[in-house]
This record gives structure tokens, C-alpha cells and sequence, in this order.
């Protein structure tokens, strides 16, 4: 029998899952090391966790509706457009955005906000530094963009 804090032995297992109180962990038997001993820490990102990259813009005030929603939506369609280099498939696990409409009157006068999904910090790096459906979408974009903060972080890390 084995409970919370015992060891097993997964051998040829190549997919399993771990629950836990705020979710679920997906696995693979890369993160295994060579005795197929895994080492899970709460406070130090592995290859595998999900990273959420967050972006607040602040368009410029004589912009349209209609210049604003086809930037809005460029980023949408990053979605789709991005794709990994070596599988050729989408690899932005999520993304979701729109205007601003907190009441609390501290947004530093930002008026959309933007949070893409990755499976880890290479898939991050890449549409950052590599991707050119991203570059693009930001060269597009950036004649319309009056200000902007980006924070990225990974569930659970707080230190």
C-alpha cells in the first residue's frame, strides 16, 4: 500500500497523474531521474510547470474600436499562429483576454489585459525570444501601444 509520502516504483509508466488539494500534476517518465525517483518541490520550477505570462497594455487614446479590436484579436489568434518549432503544433496551452473593467481605479492606466499559458519555461523562451508569429504580432502592434507591464509566474512559487 502506499500513501502520502511513500515511495514507488513506476518502471515503464508513461503518464500518470499525482492529486493533490489545489489540482492535478501531469507526468512523464522524463521526469524521472535514472532510478525512477521523482523529486517534487513547492518552491523551485521544474522543466514541466506551467508558466503564466501576463500582459497589461494601454492603447493610445485616438486609437478606433475597431484598431483596438484587430490588435485584441492578433493576440487571440496567437493562439493558433504560434507553433513549436520541432512538433510544428500550437504550443500556447491557453490564452484569454480582454478590456479592463476593475472599479478599483488602480490600473496604472492600462486598458487590456492578455494571459497566455505554457508548458514550461522553454516553450516561454521561445515565443519571447524566437517565435516569428509573436514578433510579428508584436511589430504589428506595437505603433498602438501607449504603455505596457508584463509579469510572468509559475502557481505555487512564492520565493
Amino acid at each position: 500500500m502506499h500513501g502520502p509520502g511513500t515511495e514507488r516504483d513506476f518502471g515503464e509508466v508513461e503518464l500518470t497523474r499525482i492529486y493533490v488539494r489545489k489540482g492535478d500534476v501531469q507526468l512523464s517518465v522524463d521526469d524521472f531521474d535514472h532510478h525512477n525517483q521523482l523529486e517534487i518541490s513547492p518552491t523551485q520550477p521544474t522543466k514541466k510547470m506551467t508558466i503564466y505570462h501576463i500582459v497589461l497594455f494601454k492603447f493610445k487614446e485616438d486609437l478606433s474600436k475597431e484598431e483596438i479590436r484587430a490588435a485584441s484579436e492578433g493576440m487571440a489568434n496567437l493562439h493558433t499562429k504560434c507553433l513549436h518549432p520541432q512538433t510544428k503544433q500550437p504550443y500556447i496551452r491557453n490564452r484569454i483576454g480582454g478590456i479592463n473593467n476593475s472599479p478599483e481605479g488602480r490600473d496604472g492606466g492600462m486598458t487590456h489585459g492578455y494571459i497566455c499559458e505554457f508548458d514550461n519555461e522553454e516553450d516561454r523562451a521561445y515565443y519571447l525570444e524566437e517565435d516569428p508569429a509573436h514578433k510579428e504580432w508584436v511589430q504589428h502592434v506595437k505603433p498602438y501601444i501607449a504603455g505596457a507591464q508584463v509579469i510572468d509566474f509559475v502557481p505555487g512559487v512564492h520565493v
